[in-house]
């Protein structure tokens, strides 16, 4: 049970599919980085938030953050990604942050979603791993990376203004459920 609310999963009904992806795909990071975050600094370490092309489709609708009103499994994933990547942006101003699309890895999830066929894991982590790598070389911050190409964020992503009130709504349910 301690695991579980360390994740923020304490604060929402697991039957609801849109709170439970929330809050492992964005209460999770936000809260492991905070946690972490003087220990980063100290070190001069970075994070590097997993996002997909993908979030270039997704519409930032704080009214329906978790799929309050509607849900579908790909929309949760694609805002997932893009508040990924907004994070990723925000926290470039006092942690190195950046943002990394590793491609289609063959997961159980893509399978059973969308019956795709991707990389095998060993084949995407080499890509990974040399995109780490450089990030590291060359003290990239606040960027966002297509594999090993810098790639642009959606316009939803940079805009300040959608940034700023996701930033509030997270801050807002980690304080409410003490997270």
């Amino acid at each position: 049970a301690k695991r579980r609310d360390l994740l923020g999963l304490k604060a929402f009904p697991v039957g609801q599919s849109g709170r439970k992806f929330y809050s492992l795909s964005i209460i999770a990071p936000v809260q492991l980085t905070g946690v972490v975050k003087p220990a980063l600094i100290a070190n001069g370490a970075s994070v590097l938030n997993v996002s997909s092309k993908d979030h270039h489709s997704a519409a930032f609708e704080p009214s329906n953050m978790q799929g309050e009103h509607s849900y579908s499994g790909y929309d949760a994933y694609v805002r997932s990604k893009l508040f990924n990547i907004m994070f990723t942006i925000d926290s470039a101003c006092c942690v190195r942050s950046n943002s990394l699309d590793p491609e289609v890895i063959t997961t159980k999830l893509i399978h059973a979603g969308w019956s795709l066929a991707g990389d095998e894991l060993p084949v995407s982590g080499e890509e990974v791993n040399k995109t780490v790598i450089e990030i590291a070389k060359n003290s990239w911050n606040g960027e966002y990376f297509e594999n090993i190409c810098l790639a642009r964020f959606s316009l939803v992503a940079v805009a300040a203004t959608a940034r700023r009130e996701f930033t509030e709504l997270t801050g807002e349910m980690l304080r409410r459920f003490r997270l």
